[in-house]
């Protein structure tokens, strides 16, 4: 397996995967409600044995007070809905997420820290009360400015970000202590032995939970997604060089890394090589790192095709279409 350029026509899935119920954890998610369920028996979209433990900033239900009362919501954002179907396809769920707002603080607090079982979504919530700094300093100054922007090309090298006093700060006690408590969750989860769960870590704001996870339960079955686009090695080098590193060193502690495009996927692994000096198979789109083997594969998440369609004709998207129409008749005579 030599490292060498791209060749056109390589395909992104052509390695086993490491972990069967790695890569089959995104399969519900990824056929978007558009098959049947027999479809999604398939063996090329296998049903998840095992119970899954889902990362991610933002979970399936966030609070808001209303007399003085928490009252829950679906959570908002892609993720959340590209997920929605997952909780259908497994045994047992459980999904960490930050306590963000005052009210999923309130939350956790009555709870006494004790798993949230979510109606509306299925699955059992634990929100992790995070230092309200560290959880600033990891959104607003890191996740959001930098990783966001890199990965979406708009930092280069002509147009760097000016990375300072305060952008170190915001790495050491924000984006590592808050990357750390995840896992912590994340290990709390797997210490039930006669629960065997597979891990699936979601986006930009933990990059470093995998490797983390992986150095105190080396057995675990870890998958990584990646929502938003993964751009090509150079894009990295406006960071830190010990950031790019821990970035890419701490996706590596995945089994499977999952990125919506072929291009992402291939970025990723070129990136491996170009910051990590790691031995890559650009034709099986894997990275051999501290003996280990991790694939990278393109499956883009779809929406709930059945869960929209069946919202399109609800009356309540259709007294909104009026009042809309009503508007603009308005405007129009204006």
């Amino acid at each position: 397996m030599q490292p060498g350029p791209y060749q056109p026509g390589s395909k992104p899935t052509g390695a086993a995967s490491p972990g069967g119920d790695a890569d089959a954890v995104m399969a519900p998610a990824r056929s978007g409600g558009t098959a049947s369920p027999g479809a999604r028996t398939t063996a090329s979209t296998p049903r998840v044995t095992r119970r899954v433990v889902v990362a991610s900033h933002r979970g399936p239900v966030e609070f808001s007070m209303a007399g003085g009362r928490p009252v829950a919501h679906r959570g908002s954002g892609g993720l959340v809905t590209a997920l929605t179907q997952l909780r259908k396809e497994i045994p047992d769920g459980a999904w960490l997420c930050a306590a963000i707002t005052e009210a999923d603080r309130a939350v956790v607090s009555a709870a006494g820290g004790a798993p949230i079982a979510d109606d509306l979504s299925g699955w059992r919530l634990r929100m992790l009360e995070l230092d309200p700094s560290a959880h600033e300093r990891l959104y607003a100054c890191i996740a959001n400015p930098l990783l966001w922007f890199i990965q979406h090309g708009l930092w280069s090298l002509s147009e760097a970000p000016d990375i300072g006093h305060n952008e170190y700060v915001a790495w050491e006690e924000g984006y590592l202590p808050v990357n750390a408590a995840f896992a912590d969750a994340v290990i709390a989860e797997l210490a039930n032995e006669d629960r065997p769960a597979a891990v699936t870590v979601h986006d930009y704001h933990l990059y470093l939970v995998p490797a983390l996870v992986r150095a105190k339960c080396p057995e675990a079955v870890v998958h990584f997604f990646c929502h938003i686009p993964w751009p090509p090695a150079e894009a990295w080098r406006v960071l830190p060089a010990s950031w790019r590193d821990a970035v890419f060193a701490g996706l590596l502690g995945a089994d499977v890394l999952g990125f919506q495009t072929p291009r992402s996927a291939r970025n990723f692994v070129d990136g491996c090589e170009l910051a990590l000096g790691a031995r890559v198979d650009r034709e099986a789109l894997a990275v051999e790192q501290g003996g280990r083997r991790v694939v990278a594969r393109s499956y883009p998440i779809s929406v709930d095709v059945a869960a929209l369609d069946a919202l399109a004709a609800s009356g309540a998207v259709a007294v909104k279409e009026r009042a809309l129409e009503g508007a603009a008749a308005r405007h129009t005579q204006s």
